[in-house]
């Protein structure tokens, strides 16, 4: 994804489904991790609550209705997820991994130096380069 965001919105009884009352959107570098992400957005989630909470009291605050059409599904991450395998993945699907999985629940490889016993290595921060810096 390049960009990403924070709602505020009423709850109503169904899931996500409250009326809007801001959209604060980020757009992303592809280098972030999600831990830092999350900060970023409670930042800004926070501030703008702060600044319509006035509203919201006094019963000036203005709503839009969510279109259900462009909700998208976030399942739940799971620990089983964190192995990374260089033959099934690309660099990119584990680069962008790494990142997501940073703090909780990580990323790791199996590895082996020579003819050692393969070593579990948790992957901390990686970069894909394009093909021209690899050689």
């Amino acid at each position: 994804e390049s960009r990403t965001g924070v709602s505020l919105l009423f709850t109503v009884l169904k899931m996500d489904s409250g009326p809007i009352l801001k959209q604060d959107v980020i757009h992303l570098s592809g280098f972030e991790k999600s831990p830092d992400v999350m900060l970023d957005l409670f930042k800004i989630g926070t501030k703008s609550l702060v600044t319509l909470l006035p509203k919201v009291f006094d019963g000036s605050a203005e709503t839009y209705e969510q279109d259900e059409k462009e909700a998208t599904d976030a399942p739940k991450i799971d620990s089983s997820e964190s192995p990374c395998n260089f033959s099934q993945s690309t660099a990119l699907q584990i680069h962008n991994k790494v990142r997501a999985f940073a703090g909780w629940p990580g990323a790791w490889v199996y590895f082996s130096f020579g003819r050692a016993e393969a070593k579990k290595l948790k992957l901390i921060t990686t970069e894909v380069l394009r093909e021209s810096e690899s050689e």
